[in-house]
């Protein structure tokens, strides 16, 4: 009796495991994976700080959000240091305050764990995470 009970509780235990962690995602982008707020933006030599301007990064996901505004989603992609990124239902009016420039843009990255620029031609968006 003791051994049917031991042996259903170790059946338990697994189950338990398999279920906890294979439904857990966790980054793909490393530190990029976070919620970054936009503290200044060059562009064209003319530098401004968005007030309230978020990117939010997750796996191959990114939500633009700042109050007042329309949540804007795309797709990404992260690799040898470029972000890639699409946006096929917005409007390319509604991207530009947070510095992209047409539905598809690319930006060279340069991160660390609290602090990320974002550089495209003659725009520079710098964030510290939030």
């Amino acid at each position: 009796m003791k051994l049917q009970i031991a042996a259903t509780l170790a059946t338990i235990a697994i189950i338990f495991s398999i279920f906890h962690t294979g439904c857990e995602k966790g980054p793909l982008n490393g530190n990029l994976d976070n919620m970054w707020k936009i503290t200044s933006m060059e562009r064209n030599g003319e530098t401004t700080h968005p007030h309230q301007y978020y990117y939010h990064i997750y796996r191959d996901v990114i939500q633009l959000t700042a109050p007042g505004k329309d949540i804007q989603t795309g797709v990404l992609e992260y690799k040898g240091g470029i972000l890639y990124l699409t946006f096929p239902i917005s409007k390319v009016e509604d991207l530009a305050p947070w510095g992209i420039d047409g539905k598809n843009q690319e930006f060279k990255v340069k991160l660390s764990s609290n602090t990320l620029t974002l550089t495209s031609g003659t725009t520079i968006i710098k964030f510290k995470k939030f």
